[in-house]
């Protein structure tokens, strides 16, 4: 089993500032996020610069304004969540899949459409809510027997990983 969701115990924080410093909007990126809620998720897609000068990918603030080092270099403070940049942003992960059939702790890769961050791709464990639909990481895939208006692509990578797998997803409470 692919061991893609791996990261350094201890972030290289000055590292991440540099690599991100080094980044533009439209740049190609894949990045490896750790989640209180979802554990571990590979998002890779193009990064956009907002007006204000943070990065986003996939609709994620991952690092903040372009400021300079004392050394002049250019940097970028990463948000906490942030683990590590990954050498190859190329790899996608599984084999095509419906995810109609993607079940709760299932080890995925989908690809999402969502304006103005393009299309990107998300790789973790999806996630099943009381409600039946599936999710990766904060994303939707599948609920109610249809797809995710934005889902273009779905792999599984497989169903039996060591990956943690988090708890199903509790309804929303709606009464205060």
């Amino acid at each position: 089993m692919e061991s893609f969701l791996t990261f350094p115990a201890r972030r290289d924080v000055a590292g991440l500032k540099a690599a991100l410093g080094a980044l533009d909007g439209g740049d190609h990126v894949t990045v490896v996020l750790h989640t209180t809620r979802y554990g571990a998720l590979e998002v890779s897609g193009r990064v956009f610069s907002s007006p204000t000068g943070d990065l986003w990918l996939s609709g994620r603030l991952i690092a903040g304004p372009q400021t300079k080092a004392k050394d002049g270099s250019a940097v970028r403070s990463p948000i906490s969540e942030l683990r590590t940049l990954v050498a190859d942003p190329a790899t996608l992960h599984g084999e095509p899949a419906d995810p109609l059939g993607f079940a709760h702790g299932d080890l995925v890769s989908v690809d999402i459409e969502q304006v103005p961050y393009g299309i990107f791709t998300i790789s973790g464990v999806a996630t099943e809510g009381a409600d039946g639909n599936v999710r990766v990481g904060e994303w939707a895939v599948a609920g109610g027997g249809a797809l995710a208006k934005r889902l273009r692509g779905a792999r599984l990578v497989g169903r039996e990983h060591t990956e943690p797998v988090p708890a199903r997803r509790d309804p929303l409470d709606t009464e205060e």
